[in-house]
């Protein structure tokens, strides 16, 4: 039995549907995580709700901090909605998705990320001439 049966049958964690059925998620109760994989090679991810349940997606290729989107590997567009946090079936879904992967590290980037959208955003107004 291949690892992807094994991982879908053991672990209640399955496949979701292709990008031409589902070219865009809305993901709430989100974040950001890079993965500095024993290869030398780092990749970030999206974990969190979607469509009712928890959800990886694949590795992002593009990110749009003004409109919170992102574009993964796989074609796929993840619409951010709402304020990150931690979704309990999405977390349960990631640690099983990198049990069955070889990660070195991993790294948590919600707040860098928040915090890079905030310096974007940030209106320099003139001070106060009272």
């Amino acid at each position: 039995m291949e690892k992807q049966n094994q991982l879908v049958e053991f672990d209640n964690v399955h496949p979701v549907a292709p990008v031409s059925r589902e070219p865009v998620t809305v993901m709430s109760v989100w974040r950001l995580v890079q993965v500095n994989w024993k290869s030398g090679e780092r990749t970030r991810h999206l974990v969190g709700h979607a469509n009712g349940e928890g959800r990886v997606c694949s590795d992002i290729h593009q990110f749009d901090l003004e409109a919170m989107t992102a574009i993964t590997r796989s074609g796929r567009k993840y619409r951010l909605v709402g304020e990150p946090g931690r979704d309990r079936d999405a977390s349960y879904v990631f640690r099983v998705w990198l049990s069955y992967q070889e990660p070195g590290q991993v790294r948590d980037m919600t707040q860098a990320l928040m915090r890079l959208r905030r310096q974007r955003h940030q209106v320099n107004l003139p001070p106060d001439r009272r």
